[in-house]
């Protein structure tokens, strides 16, 4: 009895050791993921675990001795790359494989001592289970709140009939609108990397492309607020919301009703599945956006394991779609739009890209910078060089779509400027920033409109009244421009 008794603390404590962080990580972003996005790091860690116990069990011989190392031989493998970033910002040469090495001379050292020293282990094992199940409870009661209003509380998803309702005049040009996602306005780039962008505006202005050097979107710096409030050209989503509700938010939104109900097809590029595409003709066959199981296993040494595989794969296979080879499809899909718009009826392009946003990825010329510098936003001409990489691209799809379909409406902004003080506190831990005064820069945005070299005086507009206004000169359509929100969110 007393056995049976003992094997069933020891699960229970491998159980709630697993599941704690999975579930922590789903409790504190209740408001941004779903429950089903920790099902594949809880079934891949419940697969190692299972694997390092029956392995361990062979050579232990004990149930619960057993159990008791496979917890903390877990404890490690789930935070493994955690701990050797930490390690890594007091020795920067530390390598994997040396940090491996270590890691593993001292489980050695250990499992000596629990086959040696250790009687049964039932006492710190009845301890951890208590305090991981705490911790579980704890961080499920204090989610509650937020499962509550995400689950039961209504949600409003869909266009307004007042905006949606225009019918367009006679004239209805193919229509191509993108979204840089981080792409830093003239002033933004002035403030924080002391770069002068005149260079690509010129180039612009010279191809006939109305810009504007001021433009801001005032109401956030954040993605899934702004794109939501372009999406449907007013503001319907705040800073105040959670962020998986404003993405909703881009279902049937009203600029794509629109256009649908004047007798447009909808083409959809949409990077990393950020959009929804109900009802559009979707382009890419993109890779899943980040989720809560990425986070987790990209934290553990599964994300060594992965790698592995994957360069083993590609030395027996060739090459395969990385996430640097999906973002330039993207790029390429955009220069290329002209070449998927319908036949018999006009085509609205929507494209979205994650870029030059963080990863930094690409260099000026296009090379592929290595992986750990992608999230090294303190070497400020990483930024630039992708950026000026981003720019290029840029310049490509105007051009193409003159030569391929000289009579449609171009539209080009970003959602943010770049964030450079907002990135140094998430991942540097500098000092806080004055947010009223940073978010102003953080707020200028790329805003480029072209409608067969006509003048568009777009200077200084957000982008929901650069939307709004185009429409008005193209279309003919009568909306009122906006007063601009402003962002209520404390970041720091």
């Amino acid at each position: 009895m007393k056995k049976t008794k003992d094997r069933i603390v020891s699960i229970i404590a491998l159980l709630v050791t697993v599941l704690y962080p999975c579930l922590f990580m789903y409790f504190q972003n209740v408001d941004e993921g779903n429950f089903k996005e920790i099902l594949p790091a809880v079934g891949k860690f419940l697969l190692v675990t299972g694997i390092v116990f029956i392995l361990v069990l062979a050579i232990i011989k004990r149930f619960s001795k057993a159990a008791l190392y496979t917890i903390l031989s877990m404890i490690a493998f789930m935070n493994f790359n955690t701990v050797l970033n930490a390690i890594r910002k007091i020795i920067p040469k530390m390598r994997t494989l040396y940090f491996l090495v270590i890691l593993g001379c001292f489980f050695v050292v250990l499992l000596y001592i629990f086959i040696k020293k250790v009687a049964d282990g039932m006492i710190a094992l009845k301890i951890i289970g208590l305090v991981f199940t705490i911790l579980i409870v704890i961080n499920f009661v204090s989610a509650i709140p937020a499962i509550t209003n995400r689950y039961f509380s209504e949600k409003t998803v869909g266009s307004d009939d007042a905006i949606t309702a225009f019918k367009f005049e006679d004239t209805k040009p193919n229509v191509y609108y993108f979204i840089y996602d981080e792409y830093g306005g003239y002033e933004n780039l002035q403030r924080y990397y002391d770069y002068d962008n005149g260079s690509f505006y010129d180039d612009l202005k010279a191809a006939g492309v109305n810009v504007s050097y001021s433009s801001r979107n005032t109401e956030s710096i954040f993605t899934s607020t702004i794109v939501p409030n372009l999406m449907n050209l007013s503001y319907v989503a705040s800073d105040d919301g959670y962020s998986i509700d404003n993405i909703a938010l881009t279902e049937n939104a009203s600029l794509l009703k629109l256009f649908q109900n004047n007798g447009y097809t909808v083409n959809m590029i949409d990077h990393l599945g950020f959009l929804k595409t109900a009802g559009c003709n979707v382009l890419n066959d993109d890779l899943e956006g980040d989720t809560i199981s990425t986070y987790l296993i990209n934290n553990s040494a599964l994300k060594q394991i992965e790698s592995v595989m994957k360069e083993l794969y590609k030395r027996s296979h060739g090459d395969s779609m990385s996430y640097e080879s999906y973002t330039r499809n993207i790029l390429e899909l955009m220069e290329n739009s002209p070449d998927y718009i319908a036949k018999n009826q006009p085509t609205l392009t929507i494209g979205y890209i994650q870029s030059p946003h963080d990863p930094i990825m690409f260099r000026e010329d296009g090379s592929a910078l290595p992986e750990n510098q992608w999230h090294n936003w303190k070497d400020k001409q990483l930024y630039i060089g992708q950026l000026k990489y981003i720019s290029q691209t840029i310049e490509n799809v105007i051009q193409n779509i003159k030569e391929s379909d000289p009579d449609a409406l171009v539209i080009i902004q970003s959602d943010h400027g770049s964030r450079y003080p907002y990135w140094m506190v998430e991942d540097f831990d500098a000092e806080a920033y004055d947010e009223q005064e940073e978010n102003f820069y953080m707020q200028n945005i790329l805003n480029c409109v072209y409608y067969k070299g006509e003048t568009i005086d777009i200077e200084g507009e957000n982008g929901i009244n650069t939307l709004r206004r185009t429409l008005n000169y193209v279309f003919g359509t009568d909306y009122e421009m906006l007063d601009s929100e402003e962002c209520v969110k404390t970041y720091l």
